[in-house]
């Protein structure tokens, strides 16, 4: 099921004329409709609207109205975006501007809000889109809709996720599932239990991300609805990817990739290709992750929307390769983009990955004014929206700086800050890091000073681990009072 479209029914054989009224007739239409929509059979929603078209001058205005409704839907999955916005300008100029309303006016209206709010997205005007969600959720509610509540609590769920902002999104989604538990149909559940796993991917917590992304695929294999399962199968590649699984997460990607490819969805597809494309650099394979990377970003730029703040995320990894190449000024350039599309569409968690990105790429080039500013940037957005994970890297880079420079204090402070951001992130970065640091300890040059600051050093990042913070608050004491000790600071002026 796709993250615009959460709508059930089933596809008839045909439009039943005789023995109903308009109304049975265009909801029979609109079951039928949404059950070829999900399922991206493109040309049966053309039939399905040239049918009804031969009855419009029977209907009343209300119901040509939803007919008209359907026809901007469409046009929505097939990227006619500008028509998208006009018909929703139109039927909001027609019905909003009453005095008083029926039901269902009022229900068309929560449907004319709900396809601005996805049309606003879709275009990066993220403020108009949460505003044009609550006008929709309101007229839901107003009638005791609560299944179109749901779906709209779901929507708002992947704005805020798209943003970055994964509290808000995790509470939405939460609020979605709890309204379809006690009735929804099971394919919008499945959507809402894939969504909200991938929002605890992203903040880390992987097992619960996984449990609930193995309940939607399980939900998912018995319906007939492939592109349902390229979903399931995209995010469940990611979470494997994250746990380090990559053999498992490359069959998972592949998957996806081949049947994004059977329902033709190219933003699906690109999405596939860039997550397969990361799983490949992470292996160390630049030629195959620069192919599907590449890949990626030709179908991305074939969209109106050129995939919004998901072209940002293809030009992210891109510049990871071409910075890994050694290919410096491309990689910035990529980085640079990067982040200017992010900040265009207000997607915070690209912003804040770009500007790391660009804090390492500084640092590689050696300059250390702007690989400050930029990891400080990052540490601020990390800071207001809970990203652990790249306060932990930037305060990481600082510390290798600072470690370069024999600034032992200043380094065992920055690293001791990265620890302390990842360790809300998850323990296998956290350990990881703590990995990491103990090596770059023990690569401090000999000397009689050294010797101890580095010796103690290597005894703190070794032990700090996450069940062991006794003995962790113990070595940090250590260290302080090893660093602060004036005659060692005295010994390493004569030792110079």
């Amino acid at each position: 099921m796709s993250e615009d479209d959460l709508c059930g029914g089933q596809i008839p054989i045909g439009i039943e004329r005789t023995g109903q009224d308009a109304g049975a007739i265009v909801k029979r239409f609109e079951g039928a409709f949404d059950q070829a929509l999900e399922a991206r059979r493109f040309d049966r929603c053309n039939e399905l609207l040239s049918e009804i078209s031969t009855l419009t001058e029977k209907l009343s205005d209300i119901y040509r109205a939803r007919i008209e409704l359907q026809r901007a839907r469409l046009d929505f999955h097939q990227d006619r975006l500008p028509n998208v916005e006009e018909v929703c300008q139109h039927l909001l100029g027609r019905f909003a501007t009453q005095v008083t309303h029926t039901r269902e006016e009022i229900e068309l209206l929560g449907d004319v809000w709900a396809l601005h709010g996805a049309w606003a997205r879709r275009v990066g005007q993220i403020d108009l889109a949460i505003a044009s969600y609550g006008e929709s959720r309101s007229k839901y509610e107003m009638i005791g809709l609560t299944p179109k509540m749901a779906r709209i609590d779901h929507r708002l769920g992947l704005v805020y996720r798209l943003t970055g902002m994964w509290r808000q999104a995790i509470d939405h989604y939460e609020s979605s599932l709890h309204i379809l538990e006690s009735g929804g149909e099971p394919g919008e559940f499945a959507t809402a239990l894939n969504d909200l796993g991938n929002v605890y991917r992203l903040s880390g917590k992987l097992d619960k991300a996984l449990t609930l992304c193995q309940q939607s695929l399980h939900i998912r294999e018995k319906s007939n609805n492939n592109h349902a399962l390229g979903l399931s199968y995209n995010t469940l590649g990611m979470i494997h990817r994250e746990m380090g699984q990559l053999e498992e997460a490359t069959v998972f990607q592949q998957r996806a990739v081949d049947l994004f490819l059977e329902t033709r969805d190219k933003l699906g597809e690109a999405r596939a290709r860039n997550n397969l494309g990361y799983i490949y650099y992470r292996e160390g394979n630049f030629e195959e992750a620069l192919r599907e990377l590449a890949a990626s970003l030709f179908l991305l730029e074939s969209l109106p929307d050129k995939g919004g703040s998901f072209l940002a995320n293809t030009l992210d990894k891109l510049g990871r390769v071409r910075r890994d190449q050694g290919m410096y000024e491309e990689a910035m350039d990529l980085f640079k983009k990067d982040l200017e599309i992010a900040m265009a569409f207000q997607d915070y968690y690209q912003q804040a990955e770009a500007r790391y990105e660009l804090s390492v790429l500084y640092r590689k080039t050696g300059n250390w004014e702007l690989m400050q500013a930029e990891s400080l940037q990052t540490r601020q957005l990390a800071g207001k929206y809970e990203y652990p994970y790249f306060a932990g890297r930037t305060w990481e880079i600082q510390g290798d700086v600072n470690l370069d420079q024999e600034m032992y204090e200043e380094a065992f402070v920055d690293y001791r800050n990265a620890l302390g951001e990842i360790l809300k992130y998850t323990a296998k970065r956290y350990e990881e890091l703590a990995s990491r640091i103990a090596n770059h300890f023990k690569a401090i040059p000999d000397s009689q000073v050294q010797i101890k600051v580095r010796d103690a050093m290597i005894s703190w990042a070794s032990n700090y681990q996450v069940e062991d913070r006794e003995n962790q608050i113990g070595s940090e004491i250590h260290i302080i009072s090893l660093i602060s000790n004036p005659q060692l600071k005295y010994d390493k002026e004569e030792s110079a």
